[in-house]
């Protein structure tokens, strides 16, 4: 099947070259020296390829050279370049006086004219094509004998792989193939008659190496590369060990091992198996007796025993620290440790020195033979016998030291603290002092900080703003007041509500009459709302249909009985309502409509709906006029909305304010007779949570 492939792959190969020839000259054109015995010239038609697929008529001046050999003559044709007068064999077309296409370049090069059509210029058609996929080509290695792919034993012997084949034209309309890399992406121009193996039986293919150099694909069961073959065998070996401690004789162990090889060489070797014992003669021994061990003496180790006390008197006419006034005895401690018969002084290293000393019965401690330096270096001076023996002088040295602690800079937090020295001597005696210092400030803590501009709160807010001129009702600014600590609040615009309209000024009622139906008597009367605004406009806020008010008409033949004639009570205009108790626009209007509306159908149960959206902006007069009239007139139920469960609605109640409402917790609140019960919960504080109950006044909702 690889065979076919490839044998198909240069069959289209050499269509597509072939293409490339669609000029009047035998091949790529050179000039051509080898000319006949004698010539003559004529001019001959020809056809030229323009763009677009048009072709139009030329002609171009020829030459003809004659060559006689014997009694065949044979007539060659040439066109002259126009500039070198090099000559340049072209192809005559048999049996006709056209030759084959030219292009308009190769027309104008041999001084030929072409032929112009509707007055376009005739230009060279552009074969130009992009190389592109075109085909896979296979390629075969053939493995040396005694190897197969991967060294498998009984394994293939070939290996197979492809690389693809990309196709490109020049504009002049030369094709070329092209062996595209799927590594690097290069394309790599190729010619079939580079590869004769890719005409060769039996495998039609290209070798095996080019699959490699421009980074093709094996086939799966070709990735290996040819390898010798390679066998496998098992041995058993075996060592001899000696017995364990304690025992006589000798033990064989045996494991089982694969060696591998190639071309009969061995080249590896791997356990398959753990060493086991297949054979032994080991048997237990009588153990000999052992002497016990000698244990050695412990060594003794240093050990506190008490703490002895020191004293040194100064010479003569020294004191301790050389002050005026001052003792002169320094006292100190040591603390002594014993080794045996030996005694010690513990450094800081963990070294001791050995001292002599003395425990007498009640356990003091005498030392002789120490040293000042001994006190200084193992053990430590009482308090004010820490400095030296000296001569006393009258200016006696003094060291001050004071600290203070500020606030930092504005914009900062933290705090300096500043330490002070200051350092003199002073005569005691007479209180002078001299080589003072003054007091020498330097920094011994600053944690300042400049304050970052920080949220420090953000918080829901709203306010009410004017309608435009014209219009009724409020526009509703919600958003978020943010306060930072450097540059304060702010208000940050969210959402604008308008609940804006043009004002209704008065509301009239349109009625009108119609007949009773054909054989009846009396009449229909009809009406509807009309409201018109304060920018004089008009509106039927319910709908333009008439609504009938009263029918009168009864059968002409038929006697009334004692309810015939009466009026029949007219459907309403009344709908289930909705109004938001902070939308004083809303509820004017529908207050004006109740005022006027007549004959409503009370059987309807029309509901009015107030939605409890704010406490501060509700009108409680108009509240309690809208559910009055509402009940008189449609004698449906007054529905009041949850009060707002947020507790900064209520502030002003309870101990409630804007500053400290995030402090609370509303946990319900019902609507008694004109007034809100509320129970909610203060949180936090050093009492913890604790309950609160206060009452809201609110309208009296005829419900």
């Amino acid at each position: 099947m690889r065979n076919k492939l490839s044998i198909l792959a240069i069959v289209i190969s050499a269509i597509l070259s072939s293409q490339a020839f669609a000029d009047g000259f035998a091949s790529t054109p050179t000039p051509d020296s080898e000319r006949g015995d004698y010539s003559f010239s004529f001019s001959n038609q020809i056809y030229v390829s323009c763009q677009g697929g048009i072709t139009v008529k030329g002609e171009i001046p020829l030459q003809t050279w004659i060559h006689w050999d014997g009694s065949v003559s044979t007539n060659t044709y040439y066109g002259v370049e126009q500039g070198t007068n090099n000559f340049y064999k072209v192809l005559m077309v048999q049996d006709g006086a056209y030759f084959p296409d030219f292009t308009p370049e190769e027309t104008r090069r041999m001084g030929g004219t072409v032929q112009s059509v509707n007055g376009v210029v005739c230009e060279s058609p552009n074969y130009y094509q992009a190389p592109s996929y075109g085909y896979d080509l296979w390629g075969i290695e053939h493995c040396p004998s005694g190897q197969t792919v991967g060294g498998v034993e009984g394994g293939y012997t070939v290996r197979w792989g492809s690389v693809p084949v990309y196709f490109g034209m020049s504009k002049e309309g030369v094709g070329t193939s092209y062996l595209y890399d799927k590594q690097t992406k290069a394309l790599t121009p190729f010619n079939y008659d580079d590869y004769p193996s890719l005409n060769e039986e039996p495998d039609y293919a290209l070798p095996g190496s080019v699959i490699d150099a421009h980074h093709g694909e094996w086939d799966a069961d070709s990735q290996q590369a040819c390898a010798p073959v390679r066998a496998s065998t098992t041995i058993t070996e075996t060592r001899t060990q000696a017995c364990e401690v304690g025992e006589s004789g000798s033990k064989t162990e045996s494991r089982t091992v694969k060696i591998t090889s190639e071309g009969g060489t061995e080249i590896a070797r791997e356990a398959i198996s753990d060493w086991t014992v297949s054979e032994s003669t080991c048997v237990a021994m009588a153990p000999e007796p052992q002497p016990e061990p000698e244990q050695p003496e412990p060594e003794p180790a240093w050990a506190s025993i008490g703490t002895a006390s020191v004293s040194f008197t100064c010479p003569a006419g020294q004191t301790v620290g050389g002050l005026f006034g001052a003792g002169n005895v320094r006292q100190g401690t040591l603390n002594v440790y014993q080794k045996g018969s030996e005694y010690g002084l513990k450094g800081q290293d963990d070294a001791f020195k050995p001292v002599a000393a003395s425990v007498d019965a009640s356990g003091i401690i005498t030392l002789t033979g120490v040293a000042e330096s001994d006190i200084d270096s193992y053990g430590k001076w009482l308090s004010g016998s820490e400095a030296a023996c000296a001569e006393p002088t009258q200016f006696q040295p003094v060291d001050d030291y004071k600290s203070e602690t500020v606030t930092c800079a504005e914009a900062q937090v933290g705090h300096v603290t500043y330490a002070y020295t200051r350092h003199y001597e002073i005569n005691n005696a007479t209180g002078e002092t001299r080589n003072d210092t003054g007091w020498l400030q330097s920094v011994q803590e600053n944690t300042c900080k400049d304050l970052e501009d920080a949220l420090l709160e953000e918080k829901e807010t709203s306010h009410d703003e004017a309608c435009p001129n014209g219009q009724a009702g409020t526009v509703i600014v919600t958003g978020k007041t943010v306060t930072y600590g450097l540059s304060g609040s702010k208000f940050i615009e969210t959402l604008r509500t308008e609940n804006c309209v043009a004002d209704i000024d008065t509301f009239d009622k349109e009625t009108k009459t119609e007949a009773c139906p054909t054989g009846q008597t009396g009449s229909i009367e009809l009406y509807r709302i009309k409201a018109k605004k304060t920018d004089g406009s008009t509106i039927y806020p319910y709908g333009e249909e008439y609504v009938q008010s009263q029918n009168t008409c009864v059968s002409a033949t038929v006697q009334p009985d004692s309810t015939t004639g009466s009026a029949v009570a007219a459907k309403g205009l009344l709908s289930n309502q909705t109004v938001k108790a902070s939308d004083t626009a809303s509820i004017d209007r529908l207050i004006t409509y109740l005022d006027v509306v007549t004959d409503v159908d009370r059987s309807t149960d029309c509901k009015l709906n107030i939605v409890l959206d704010s406490f501060s902006r509700a009108n409680i007069a108009k509240l309690e006029t809208v559910s009055a009239k509402w009940k008189q007139v449609s004698g449906g139920k007054v529905i009041l909305s949850d009060a707002p469960h947020f507790a900064d609605a209520y502030a002003g109640f309870g101990g409630i304010t804007q500053a400290n409402a995030s402090s609370y917790v509303i946990n319900s609140a019902i609507y008694v007779e004109g007034s809100f019960e509320v129970s909610a919960k203060k949180v936090g504080g050093l009492k913890g949570s604790q309950a609160v109950r206060l009452t809201v006044p609110f309208a009296k909702i005829a419900q």
